[in-house]
Parts: C-alpha cells; sequence; structure tokens
C-alpha cells in the first residue's frame, strides 16, 4: 500500500472504533457522536465509561450529581464514553475516574477482576485511576451507593493531594 492508503486506513479503522457501543436505535436519533468535555478541552479529572449523548439519561444525571456533591463544576470535569490516545492528550487528566467494569478493562487492561480493583488506585500511564460502579448500577442497586461515595472521597483526597482541584469560577 502507498503511505496515503496506510493513513486512510488507520483513519478507518479509528473512525469505526469511534462508533463502538452506539446503536443502530441511538445513531437514528441524532445522537451527536463527540464527546462530552470542558470547553477548554483540559481537565485534571476524567470520569471515562459513560457516553452523555448515548440515551441513559438517568445514569448521566446521576453522574452529574455525583460531580457537584464531589464540589466540581460540571464544566471543568471531562466525561467521555472511552478514553483512547486522542481524548487523553486532549483531556490531559491527572486523575481518573473509570465507571464500571467495561471502561476498567478498556483503561487498565489485564486480567483482574472489577470487584479486585474496585475501590483501589490504579496507574494508566502517569495518570491515577480509579474504578468505580457506574451510575447505572448504583441506580439499580441501593447498596452500592455507600461505597461509591466511599470511592468518591477517595478520588477527592487523592485530587486535593495533587493540587487539582476546581478552579474559581466568576
Amino acid at each position: 500500500m502507498a503511505p496515503s492508503d496506510s493513513d486512510d486506513l488507520v483513519e478507518l479503522t479509528r473512525l469505526v472504533r469511534g462508533f463502538a457501543g452506539y446503536t443502530r436505535r441511538s445513531l437514528r436519533l441524532g445522537h451527536r457522536l463527540r464527546r462530552q468535555l470542558p470547553r477548554t478541552h483540559e481537565a485534571s479529572l476524567l470520569f471515562v465509561g459513560i457516553d452523555p449523548h448515548a440515551g441513559d439519561v438517568r445514569a448521566t444525571a446521576l453522574l452529574d450529581n455525583m460531580i457537584a456533591a464531589m464540589g466540581w463544576p460540571r464544566d471543568q470535569v471531562g466525561v467521555c464514553a472511552t478514553a483512547d490516545d486522542a481524548t487523553l492528550n486532549a483531556v490531559k487528566p491527572r486523575v481518573m475516574v473509570v465507571l464500571g467494569a467495561q471502561a476498567m478493562r478498556h483503561v487498565l487492561g489485564g486480567n483482574a477482576t472489577f470487584a479486585e480493583l474496585r475501590g483501589t488506585w490504579q496507574r494508566a500511564g502517569d495518570i491515577d485511576v480509579m474504578p468505580i460502579y457506574h451510575p447505572a448500577e448504583l441506580l439499580e442497586k441501593n447498596e452500592f451507593k455507600r461505597v461509591a461515595w466511599q470511592d468518591l472521597q477517595a478520588v477527592m483526597a487523592r485530587c486535593a493531594a495533587l493540587g487539582v482541584v476546581p478552579r474559581a469560577t466568576p
């Protein structure tokens, strides 16, 4: 293949992967395919594992409430479905919260189960990563909410220790 064909193939592969997780229904309903990132496109705190445009309104609303309970304005926190290299390069997070087992496997890889890693600090490159329950799980199982809040408190403590705090808003 000529170099331009190879580049086209790489771009096509990237685009196809970007559609992973979308259903025909969500595409037909016109959900935007962009990831929801802060307006600055940089966020020291990134939540991975929920697509704010994919239609799970209750889980997205719960995540927004969780972020607010942590004391962060929503527009200063990154939220995206997956954490690919392009997203990480654009957002430049220092702390990442992965929501649920699927996001954990995508970000951390390896053979460990979600039960083994949930609530414990992990590393992905130079990013501190905390796996927690997905908001949809919290909506189904109230007994997980207490440990989810404890996990978020650990995230707040790590953010404070790293100097990752919300910017003052006017």
